[in-house]
């Protein structure tokens, strides 16, 4: 995408999706839901992975902080996944559910986020 525009890219700590690491694979579409379902009803445990819903959102907060502190002139793209992703913009938006945000992303989508409060602005769905 960086290329396809023309701007800079790089990677940056603590974008990643939520910390998964020693978690067996989920038999079943419906076993992965109900996973994500509880790790979103239940944001302090540790439901599977090696991080919590809160652990992971806070990461990714902490990170997206610090581009914005590293760019503060500039209009930032970034890229990650949708459980970590939409941790992040559900905390800045309560009104939105988790799990049917999470359940509506597609691969891709975008969203454009106002700044500084992180308000939804727009959201960019492409076929499933």
């Amino acid at each position: 995408m960086a290329d396809v525009f023309g701007v800079p890219c790089q990677v940056a700590a603590g974008l990643q999706e939520h910390d998964r690491r020693g978690v067996p694979y989920f038999a079943s579409k419906v076993a992965f839901e109900t996973a994500v379902a509880t790790f979103f009803t239940h944001p302090t445990e540790l439901v599977f992975g090696a991080e919590t819903a809160v652990q992971a959102r806070d990461r990714f907060g902490t990170a997206v902080n610090q581009q914005r502190n590293n760019y503060p002139q500039d209009h930032l793209a970034i890229v990650t996944h949708g459980t970590v992703l939409t941790l992040f913009i559900c905390q800045h938006n309560p009104q939105l559910d988790p799990l049917p945000f999470w359940q509506a992303l597609t691969l891709p989508c975008a969203f454009v986020l106002s700044l500084p409060d992180y308000q939804l602005q727009q959201s960019i769905y492409f076929d499933k």
